[in-house]
Formats: C-alpha cells, sequence, structure tokens
C-alpha cells in the first residue's frame, strides 16, 4: 500500500495544506525541501500517522507538541493507492495531547509495511542495549519510533544476520545499496581490506546502519523476494553523513535497488535537489501567516551543479560565498574602474579563484 495524498489541518506549522506523492510504478521517490521549521519532518510524521493511525494509538504511542500553538486538535488524512482512505485526530488538553484514530481503512490486508528514520538515528557503539526496542512495545511503532523519538537505536546486523534464513538475499541487496568501493559477504570489504563494522568511516557507518536496519524490517515482512516488498519509506536527512560524490548518487541507487518501495525523504543538499526532476520535489513554504504549504517547484533542477541548484528559487541563497567573501567582492566591485586598473585586475583574480 502507498501514500498518494496527505491532508493536514492544524499539525505543528501546517494550518491547511495538502500534497501528493510518488510511488510505483511511475515513481517511488519524492524529496521535502525547505528552510529549517518549515514542516519537513512533520510531513514525515503525518505519513506515519495516516499509515498506522491503529496501531500507534494501541502502542502506547504518545504525540508531543503535535498540534498547532493556539488550537486544541489537529487532524491528519491520508488518501492512499488503493482508493482508500483513513487519518486521525490529535488532541490537546492542557499540555497533554492524545491521538484518536477517528476512521480507518476497512479490510486493510495485507497490512501496510512503514519504517520511518529520524535524523538522530543512532548508530550503535559499543554493545547494544535494546532499551529503545522494549520502549516502542508494539512492532509496527518499532519501525517509526525513531521519527517520533530522539536516538533510537538501529538493529545491529551483528545481531540478526548470522541467523537469519535470508542471509544471501540480505548481502545481495546491501552490495546492491552501497557505494561500489564497500562490498559486504558477511563482512565488509572496503577497497579489498576486510575491516569490521566499527572500524568504517561515520559516514559508511550511518548509511549502512539504516540501510541494515531496512533490510531486516524487509526480511521480517516479506513472504516473496525482498525486492519485491511494497510499502513506504519515511528518511529525515537522506544526506547525512554522507560524501558529496554519494549524495550524487543514492537517489538512484534506492529508487533502483528497491523499486517497489515508495520513499519519502528530507534534504538540505543541492546534489540531491539537483539529481532529481521537479516533479518528484515538494518544497515547504511558510507564509506570512506562519503557516507551512508544500509546493512543486515550477522548475526543474535536474541536471545543475550544486551552485545553480543554491541560487535558484529552490534554495534562494544570493551567492555560494562566504557572507564575508561576498561583502568584499561587492566593494571591490564599486572600487574596479578604469582610474583603479588594479582593482580591476585584482577582482577578476578573485571571480576566477586563481
Amino acid at each position: 500500500m502507498y501514500l498518494r495524498e496527505l491532508r493536514l489541518r492544524n499539525l505543528r506549522c501546517f494550518g491547511n495544506a495538502a500534497m501528493s506523492f510518488s510511488y510505483p510504478p511511475e515513481g517511488n521517490i519524492t524529496l521535502l525541501l525547505g528552510n529549517n521549521g518549515a514542516g519537513k519532518t512533520t510531513v514525515l510524521k503525518a505519513a506515519a500517522m495516516a499509515m498506522l493511525g491503529q496501531e500507534l494509538a494501541q502502542s502506547g504511542f504518545v504525540p508531543y507538541l503535535l498540534v498547532r500553538s493556539g488550537k486544541d486538535s489537529a487532524e491528519v488524512e491520508g488518501w492512499f493507492d488503493n482508493g482508500k482512505h483513513g487519518g486521525v485526530r490529535v488532541h490537546r488538553r492542557q499540555d497533554e495531547e492524545y491521538l484518536q484514530p477517528h476512521w480507518w481503512l476497512s479490510e486493510r490486508k495485507p497490512e501496510p509495511f512503514v519504517v520511518g528514520y529520524g535524523a538522530t538515528r543512532r548508530v550503535q557503539d559499543g554493545e547494544f542495549s535494546g532499551h529503545s526496542l522494549r520502549k516502542r512495545r508494539h512492532p509496527r511503532y518499532q519501525r517509526v519510533a525513531g521519527l517520533f523519538e530522539p536516538y533510537v537505536e538501529l538493529m545491529p546486523l551483528e545481531l540478526w544476520y548470522p541467523t537469519s534464513p535470508r542471509r544471501e538475499e540480505v548481502a545481495e541487496l546491501m552490495n546492491r545499496l552501497m557505494p561500489e568501493e564497500l562490498r559486504f559477504d558477511g563482512e565488509f570489504i572496503y577497497r579489498g581490506l576486510r575491516l569490521p563494522f566499527d572500524a568504517l568511516s561515520d559516514g559508511y557507518r550511518a548509511y549502512v546502519a539504516w540501510i541494515s536496519d531496512l533490510l531486516y524490517h524487509l526480511a521480517q515482512a516479506s513472504d516473496g523476494p525482498m525486492d519485491e516488498q511494497g510499502g513506504l519509506v519515511l528518511l529525515d536527512e537522506i544526506d547525512l553523513h554522507l560524501h558529496p560524490e554519494w549524495q550524487q548518487r543514492i537517489v538512484e541507487t534506492l529508487r533502483s535497488g528497491l523499486p517497489k518501495l515508495q520513499f519519502i525523504v528530507t534534504s538540505h543538499s543541492p546534489l540531491i535537489a539537483g539529481s532529481l526532476d521537479s516533479k518528484y520535489i515538494l518544497v515547504m513554504e511558510v507564509g506570512e501567516d506562519g503557516s507551512a504549504t508544500a509546493m512543486s517547484p515550477d522548475r526543474s533542477m535536474y541536471g545543475m551543479d550544486a551552485q545553480q541548484v543554491l541560487v535558484s528559487p529552490l534554495f534562494g541563497l544570493e551567492s555560494t560565498r562566504a557572507a564575508g567573501a561576498q561583502e568584499e567582492l561587492k566593494a571591490l566591485s564599486q572600487e574596479a574602474t578604469a582610474e583603479h586598473p588594479e582593482k580591476v585586475l585584482e577582482l577578476m583574480r578573485r571571480l576566477s579563484g586563481r
């Protein structure tokens, strides 16, 4: 089951907003862009709430600061690819909030597969405590808890892979989803050198950790081939710790590696924005009244370089130079006249980067 559309009312920065998402087979990724505080993470939370309303309500999940300031309730509605829809309300009583699924899908089988990762997803360091796993209680909430709780531990690969009956399939998918210089055959191989997970760089560890956690949940949920499993993956800050070269390739890697999954992701990376056509992008903007909206960009960034994307309306920067350097160039440009040819030469040198 895929999420086709969300409608939000009084949910954090959203007053009344609607947005549509890409889903297989036409496209399986939607990138959310916007300034901090514009609602990107809120959309991910709302998507999980729309898909898993009943499970969240039964799991002991407690909403926190989801109702818009000055309002007593918020509402999330989701429309799905099968034509059905469901929703939840979040009510506020004094300083407390609680979730109420006020309508839901009839005959939802098969159960929706939804996995969510927050920006503070935690790579295990040392012994895995399992504290956050016990805290999550309901299995389906376990898969999205990282969106609602800070520093949720991801399932360590070494804890489940050695005993998994799908080891060969998992290893094949790991290699499909990782950079070419990093391989996996039960152990990690970086440029020919075998390394334990803890010896990988922070960037590789962060990426491998959430990929292996995703494969863990796929292995549990899939009756057939894991890459044939449909469902929704919600990922905050897809570019977290990633080298620019890998940022350029990650979207296509996920789209082709797991084509039946729908990805809704956030980012601040111009390299990721430049790797997608505008129909796969939603831009969060906050109006003068403080309410956020989600709009498709009116021009495509696909194929642009990072600087072109950053100075486009999508990011809205006046320049990609440091603020102090930009002011110096403005002053120098005013001094660069025929009477001061040395200033003209200096300006040309600075602009060329020499």
